[in-house]
């Protein structure tokens, strides 16, 4: 028998102990969420750009799958689909963000006065 290690091994026992990644995330999936990650700030970018899902979750710093559930209970971002792919708009993202902000301030309700 060799000593040498086929590369999946390798590239899954580096993934289980980095500090970085959590149980169920392979280095695949962190380099993706990186990669999904404009150039552009998405501040400055244009209200009618197209956000993949996998942008959207990179910009809210959530997983994946959260935004696929809150698009399958309909709470999270309005999606299309262009062929099989889903997208949203920046200017619909922003909305939906604006949107959970204002409904925050109204769950934690009006400061008690005096």
């Amino acid at each position: 028998m060799s000593s040498h290690k086929c590369f999946f091994t390798r590239d899954r026992s580096a993934a289980k102990t980095s500090p970085l990644v959590g149980k169920n995330t392979s280095r695949r999936h962190l380099m993706s969420a990186h990669a999904a990650l404009p150039a552009t700030p998405f501040h400055e970018r244009h209200d009618d750009e197209l956000l993949t899902l996998d942008e959207v979750a990179a910009i809210l710093m959530a997983p994946e799958n959260t935004i696929r559930w809150w698009r399958q209970i309909g709470t999270g971002p309005e999606f299309f689909k262009i062929g099989r792919r889903l997208y949203t708009t920046v200017g619909d993202l922003r909305r939906w963000i604006r949107e959970q902000r204002l409904a925050s301030r109204t769950l934690s309700g009006t400061p008690k006065v005096g």
